[in-house]
């Protein structure tokens, strides 16, 4: 079983509750322009296969940290009581 970053941070923080303050702060973390026009760009190579073996490593690092800038935006909404309603089946 392939244990990933995202998964041991998301069970890490399951029972935590953000103070308010840091909540906020927590949702105003995110990619720089710079660093989505090169998520962009990195995506469009990989579609292409034209990644060089480097540039497939930083795009994992992209995708790693996205990952984990989801669970902590999903944690700091759930610390404001504002967290996305989960999925109903039909």
């Amino acid at each position: 079983m392939v244990v990933r970053n995202t998964d041991i941070l998301s069970r890490i923080l399951q029972p935590a509750e953000l103070p308010q303050e840091m909540a906020r702060r927590v949702l105003q973390w995110q990619f720089t322009q710079d660093d989505r026009l090169r998520l962009e760009e990195l995506l469009d190579r990989n579609n292409a296969n034209t990644l060089a073996p480097e540039e497939q490593h930083e795009l994992q690092t992209y995708m790693v940290l996205g990952d984990m800038l989801n669970i902590l935006h999903f944690q700091a909404r759930l610390s404001l009581g504002a967290a996305d309603p989960p999925v109903q089946n039909r």
